[in-house]
């Protein structure tokens, strides 16, 4: 078992970490079945991640890491930008800004569709 941990590949060995944290800290708030979930889960993935890095390509399996990371970094810059640009306003104010602003950009996408 420690060969297998030792010789996994570097996308599927940082995605163990990553799970390990994920999984001791659902047990750490006493969600128990959320850490049972998460546990088959992980094997599988590791498992799709070694089988892409071996036999596909070593490319692949570091964009199917890395995807989910770099779309949660892109929304997080694209909500803070919008944070900034309605401004300092009380809550409700800003809501119904962040609301007009939707539904122009949503008019405008309905347009060329």
């Amino acid at each position: 078992m420690l060969d297998y941990i030792i010789n996994l590949s570097p996308p599927a060995y940082l995605y163990l970490l990553y799970a390990i944290m994920q999984i001791s800290y659902d047990l750490y708030h006493n969600e128990k079945k959320k850490a049972l979930v998460k546990i088959p889960i992980s094997i599988i993935f590791i498992a799709i991640l070694e089988y892409i890095y071996f036999k596909m390509s070593p490319l692949i399996s570091w964009g199917l890491l890395l995807f989910p990371l770099i779309l949660l970094s892109f929304t997080a810059i694209f909500v803070l930008l919008l944070l900034k640009k309605i401004g300092r306003g009380d809550i409700k104010n800003n809501f119904y800004k962040l609301k007009d602003m939707f539904f122009k950009a949503n008019n405008i996408m309905t347009r060329f569709m």
